[in-house]
């Protein structure tokens, strides 16, 4: 069964953390008013999981500006084949220092094999490999939940290296 919000009084009344609570237990698309898909990724390759059952994605609002980071597990497709998400945590997109980036299931515990549960505040460089990260977070395929870390021995790919 689907979740409805009214979502347009929360938008102008709370605050996004208020708006991104709310959100756990609803089906997407279609998305709450006022906001749109940002960046995502599947979550679970490499590690023993389906690909694509789990998902990380970032709503955005009307602006442009990254607002809500979420974690979903695939509640199967509507009649556009279309993947639909069950919205299992969320949490206000992390404030990045000048310079820093949200590095998306390009993470890994540093020397080891990718993590995909892995993404992480970095300070942008121009190496292969960014390893000054400020904090990781992880998503738990088993709870679907967001979770803190520090960011010792983590490095996440420069997907842009080389180029």
């Amino acid at each position: 069964m689907r979740k409805t919000i009214k979502v347009i009084v929360l938008l102008a009344a709370f605050p996004v953390s208020a708006v991104a609570g709310g959100l756990i237990g609803s089906t997407i698309p279609p998305l709450p008013p006022g906001l749109v898909q940002g960046q995502g990724a599947c979550v679970g390759e490499g590690n023993g999981q389906a690909p694509c059952n789990h998902s990380i994605g970032i709503l955005e609002n009307a602006k442009g500006e990254s607002t809500v980071l979420f974690g979903a597990r695939l509640a199967g497709r509507n009649a556009a084949k279309e993947a639909l998400w069950t919205i299992t945590d969320t949490m206000a997109y992390p404030r990045l220092a000048d310079g820093q980036a949200l590095m998306i299931t390009t993470c890994r515990v540093a020397g080891g094999e990718e993590d995909g549960t892995l993404f992480a505040a970095v300070r942008l460089t121009d190496d292969e490999w960014f390893t000054d990260v400020a904090y990781t977070l992880h998503y738990d395929l088993a709870t679907g939940k967001l979770q803190r870390r520090k960011g010792v021995g983590v490095e996440c790919l420069n997907e842009g290296w080389g180029l």
